[in-house]
């Protein structure tokens, strides 16, 4: 971490009162979007939680100025530090007197975007981190998106990507991704954490908890399961229904642990990647809850992963949700 200026705020310095901490990270040079307050905000109060507003700030203009000057950096650093604090104490004084939200802000100067954000939720433990993330042109450039992705692999807490520039309606819909077949060996009790996760997002905002799976349509399948070989056209059929049947059965299991009614599963046969974009706009779903498994970089060649992709793919927001007991200091090895 830089060593130039020291935080402006303790972390210690309003304490989380019993539900925890929703931590907004706060990344774009243009301010803090009021969109993504707003939801901050929502999933704070119903969740019984501290606001808390971390501002991760760099410009690297301020260390190398465009025009020459007199002043030393790490005095213009200090001022760059103290002005995005009164701004952002301005925003939680205003929500103080409009919710009664406890709020608090952190600044701190740091230039690795994504690496001060994980120390803050290190030394935090959060509940949720809240972070925008609409979708970017080339133009914006790509730091945003490698810090989104940097998180995604290893953030330990809940992380709600806001792609969606609309507020949440009054009884939103949130949809949990599940992949129960275990695609690209993902651990069997991640589907678990992210119904879970989606159920707590879902009755926090008194939504409605919707489940999604993408089965491998048979066609691909039948060559994982078999292989090149040659088989009577009788035996396709059978097995086709047989496997379909198959992973209808574990969906429903994984439903019923949630008592989650059959009206609200939905299994469609397509690849992931095109069919879960295209479910949550036909649907209206606000937030999609997808679970993130991080690995070594040899084994992520190996087995590959998607999930930056396709959350690059979503329109709405992202919740990403990691499995019991992950370990982010190890993860990040």
């Amino acid at each position: 971490m830089d060593e130039l200026p020291e935080p402006v705020g303790s972390p210690d310095a309003t304490p989380a009162i019993s539900g925890g901490c929703v931590l907004f990270a706060i990344t774009s040079p243009n301010g803090v979007s009021r969109t993504v307050l707003a939801k901050a905000i929502r999933l704070a109060a119903a969740t019984g939680s501290e606001l808390k507003l971390f501002y991760r700030a760099f410009d690297s203009d301020v260390i190398h100025p465009p025009r020459p000057t007199h002043h030393r950096p790490e005095d213009d650093i200090r001022t760059y530090v103290e002005q995005r604090y009164k701004v952002l104490s301005a925003l939680a004084e205003e929500t103080l007197r409009a919710t009664g939200l406890k709020v608090s802000v952190h600044v701190e100067w740091d230039s690795r975007s994504d690496e001060g954000i994980l120390e803050e939720v290190s030394g935090r433990h959060p509940v949720l981190v809240v972070m925008e993330s609409f979708p970017k042109t080339e133009a914006d450039g790509v730091l945003a998106g490698q810090t989104h992705h940097k998180l995604i692999e290893i953030c330990p807490c809940p992380l709600l990507l806001v792609r969606s520039a609309c507020t949440y309606p009054a009884h939103p819909r949130v949809l949990a991704a599940v992949d129960p077949m275990r695609a690209h060996a993902k651990p069997a009790e991640l589907d678990d954490a992210i119904v879970s996760a989606a159920s707590w997002i879902a009755g926090a905002l008194t939504g409605e908890l919707h489940l999604f799976h993408a089965r491998t349509p048979w066609a691909t399948a039948s060559h994982r399961i078999r292989g090149p070989r040659w088989i009577p056209d009788v035996t396709k059929d059978e097995s086709q229904v047989d496997y379909e049947h198959f992973v209808q059965s574990r969906v429903a299991e994984l439903a019923s642990r949630h008592d989650l009614s059959s009206m609200r599963v939905h299994l469609v046969d397509g690849d992931v990647r095109h069919c879960l974009p295209l479910f949550s706009r036909t649907d209206a779903i606000d937030i999609v809850a997808v679970g993130a498994v991080s690995r070594p970089a040899l084994q992520r060649m190996l087995i590959g992963d998607n999930m930056p992709g396709l959350v690059d793919e979503l329109e709405c927001d992202v919740l990403i949700v990691k499995q019991p007991g992950y370990d982010a200091s190890a993860a990040a090895v």
